[in-house]
């Protein structure tokens, strides 16, 4: 199906583009001080697939659209928490980092807790299942393999990579955004996910609080550790905005349930903007302080 083929490609672009934007002297740096990047990865791949699961039995929702958040939580942030945290100048290569780790874990850890969560809702006779080696081959193809490819061009052709990541971050977000547009818009049979302004409705608040309590969790866990406030801005973003294409690859190209893509649609629409407002404002923080001394 056209759709599918679009998600998987609009993820293997998104995935290239952060492998070109891996500058090896920078990420070596970050490992020689690694706490940040410990704690940052702890608060993504422990705290935030917790606290959906725990927030989630505030909510009476539809067992996919419960299972389609929690897949959405254990999917870590694109390229689109990478240039947030660019364009509000916080610390850019911990954000590339915690990406390129973080999408790396997911590897295993997706397809272990998407069956751990199918098992919950729906049993050990689920009629869904994620199988385990097809997906960690898929994952592979659309996460591993560009993440490389982006990196090795980026360290034979610097000047070109630069240059190419540039115009690649707007392909990708141009292609994703056709592809959600698609999903909104299409019949299911066409590919779409069918869903309504009721239902969406319905899914916002659940999404609203995982989503905040991701933000300022992922912000107060790093400052309790003591890391810097423009690093822990950049945890709290890394923590609190996810990778949507690789959760609607997931939940629509793998296990093909229309229903579990919805709370991704909804989540699109918002997280971008809230996320950037929690940017700016870690920014002015900063800000204020160097004016104050």
């Amino acid at each position: 199906m056209i759709v599918d083929f679009l998600i998987g490609l609009a993820l293997f672009l998104i995935m290239f583009t952060i492998g070109l934007s891996i500058d090896s002297i920078d990420f070596k740096r970050i490992f020689k001080k690694p706490k940040k990047v410990f704690v940052g990865l702890g608060a993504q791949l422990i705290f935030l697939p917790l606290s959906a699961f725990l927030l989630l039995q505030l909510f009476d929702l539809p067992s996919a659209i419960e299972i389609g958040i929690l897949i959405l939580a254990i999917c870590p942030g694109g390229t689109t928490s990478n240039f947030i945290s660019y364009l509000v100048k916080l610390d850019v290569p911990l954000s590339i980092a915690l990406t390129t780790i973080g999408s790396l874990v997911t590897l295993l850890t997706i397809p272990i807790l998407t069956n751990i969560f199918l098992v919950h809702y729906f049993g050990n006779a689920q009629s869904i299942s994620l199988p385990f080696l097809k997906t960690i081959f898929n994952l592979l193809i659309l996460i591993l393999l560009p993440v490389f490819m982006g990196m090795f061009l980026r360290d034979k052709k610097e000047k070109v990579s630069l240059k190419l990541e540039k115009i690649m971050r707007y392909i990708g977000v141009i292609l994703l955004g056709c592809v959600f547009l698609m999903k909104f818009l299409a019949s299911e049979t066409s590919g779409g996910s069918g869903i309504t302004f009721e239902a969406g409705f319905a899914i916002l608040p659940a999404l609203l609080l995982l989503h905040f309590t991701s933000l300022f969790g992922g912000y107060f866990i790093a400052k309790g550790f003591n890391i810097t406030t423009r690093s822990s801005g950049t945890i709290g973003i890394e923590v609190g905005l996810q990778n949507s294409a690789l959760a609607l690859f997931i939940t629509g190209s793998l296990l093909k349930n229309s229903l579990m893509t919805h709370p991704i649609l909804v989540y699109v629409l918002f997280s971008f903007f809230t996320t950037a407002l929690f940017g700016f404002s870690i920014k002015a923080i900063i800000a204020k302080r160097n004016k104050g001394k």
